[in-house]
């Protein structure tokens, strides 16, 4: 369901385009096996018509070799124009600073169709004003009778961490390119990697994504492509395990495409790596222009089969009425269910009856309740956040990802997560958590409050005819 390479391969920054009902999705191609593959990345390309079903993933856009700016191929876009397609992307290769030249710079294929390219000459360097080693990510769309780029760059002035900027670039023949200034300056971040730009009715919205707060995808929004651009209160769509995201439209819906992180050894709480599974959110558009995200209906539409959910056991303070769960504050309950499947959807309803401390789900939990995930959602801080047992050593609590997110007292909300092997995704209200779990791979399906009152209903779980057949 989520795409991710065969082998030890991972999937990188992904460059999404459409056309004639097909999704293109280029993305960086990350061998994670340098003795064998060598070094540097290729773009390669998976095409897809729902994000459900994937084509064999081939190579696109071939790496240059160690004197080349090229060696890593790294993040761009790809436009049509006048019948023929350009690819621009960011030459990459760090072994060029060493002898005074720059690191990056923006190059260009060009080819007939979207799936054949051939690269040109063009090389576009940084301009003095701004650091020569960070010049990447060309995102280049239409502007009135011109073509326009934005680029991530760097300030040479300035608070290290916070010299990252947008910069604006345009050109007439998608060859010759001048820089006509700064974007998008907020002086917050160290860089604005992958920008994107779009429309969505009456407003504009610019999305980039950033490491040195929060290492999230954000938006701003506005009511010109000039800006001024706003800050909503929420300006991310997932947390921590979604990044380099980017939107694409099929002209009715539009999806914004990251990647889910992998684990150094394939373990949680482990050092999160670059490059991981494409995880797809649909954006949909609020009253007062602010975005939220739901699940793909044809992701959600995969999971038919539905299973018995079967009660095992009880702890503490609980209650069931008209097939939903009461648990009542004043210390922890707990339900616990029979075993989840590898693949599967998980659906409810839930309900803050009286504020606390936390309560949720346990997601592949053990029969003793002692290992496994928990979905959190705590009233208190406002978030949803997900965290796990058995945590090592005198350590409290390890939140391994947080969302922020007010659920409303004695009002139900509906919760859908989607379980396809590490990989899980939350949505709730608008809101989407992305998180890997990678230690316990089986376990039982629960549901607890912890100095909180919380009702649950309607719980359902889903799986896959293939999946059940298999």
């Amino acid at each position: 369901m989520y795409f991710r390479p065969e082998g030890k391969a991972v999937a990188a920054d992904v460059i999404p385009y459409y056309k004639d009902g097909v999704f293109y999705l280029y993305y960086l191609h990350d061998y994670r096996d340098a003795e064998r593959c060598g070094e540097g990345v290729p773009w390669y390309l998976v095409k897809t018509k729902d994000f459900v079903t994937y084509s064999r993933p081939v190579e696109i856009l071939p790496r240059g070799g160690k004197e080349d700016e090229d060696l890593y191929v790294f993040t761009g876009s790809v436009i049509e124009y006048d019948d023929t397609f350009y690819l621009f992307y960011t030459g990459h290769n760090p072994h060029l600073r060493e002898q005074g030249r720059p690191e990056q710079c923006v190059m260009l294929a060009v080819g007939s169709d979207p799936e054949h390219f051939h690269k040109t000459d063009l090389r576009y360097f940084a301009p003095d004003t701004f650091e020569p080693h960070d010049w990447r990510d060309p995102f280049v769309y239409r502007e009135g009778d011109h073509i326009a780029m934005l680029l991530a760059a760097r300030e040479k002035e300035g608070p290290f961490l916070k010299r990252g900027v947008t910069v604006k670039c345009s050109s007439r023949d998608l060859v010759r390119w001048k820089t006509d200034g700064i974007f998008y300056a907020p002086h917050n971040y160290y860089a604005h990697e992958c920008p994107d730009l779009f429309r969505m009715g009456d407003w504009w919205y610019f999305v980039f994504s950033e490491f040195s707060d929060r290492t999230s995808t954000r938006y701003r929004m506005a009511r010109s492509p000039e800006g001024p651009w706003i800050a909503p209160p929420s300006d991310t769509f997932d947390a921590r395990s979604f990044y380099a995201a980017k939107t694409v439209s099929d002209g009715r819906r539009r999806y914004v495409i990251g990647w889910d992180p992998t684990r150094e050894g394939d373990e949680d709480y482990k050092p999160r790596q670059w490059g991981g599974t494409l995880v797809v959110h649909e954006l949909v558009q609020n009253a007062d222009g602010t975005l939220f995200v739901r699940c793909p209906d044809a992701i959600a539409a995969q999971y038919d089969r539905e299973l018995p959910v079967c009660e095992v056991s009880r702890f503490g303070d609980v209650s069931k009425e008209e097939g939903a769960y009461t648990l009542r504050k004043g210390g922890y309950a707990r339900v616990m269910f029979g075993a989840l499947p590898r693949n599967c959807k998980i659906e409810c309803e839930i309900r803050p009856d009286e504020c606390g401390k936390d309560f949720g789900l346990a997601l592949r939990m053990n029969e003793t309740y002692d290992l496994g995930y928990f979905v959190k959602f705590d009233p208190v801080y406002r978030r949803m956040c997900f965290d796990r047992n058995f945590r090592p050593g005198d350590v409290p609590f390890m939140i391994d990802s947080e969302r922020p997110l007010g659920l409303k007292e004695s009002v139900w909300h509906h919760l859908t997560i989607i379980v396809e092997g590490t990989v899980a995704v939350c949505y709730i209200g608008g809101v989407a958590m992305s998180v890997r779990m990678y230690d316990y791979r089986e376990g039982g399906l629960g549901i607890f409050a912890n100095e909180c009152g919380a009702s649950f209903r309607n719980i359902r779980i889903f799986c896959k005819e293939d999946d059940l057949q298999a």
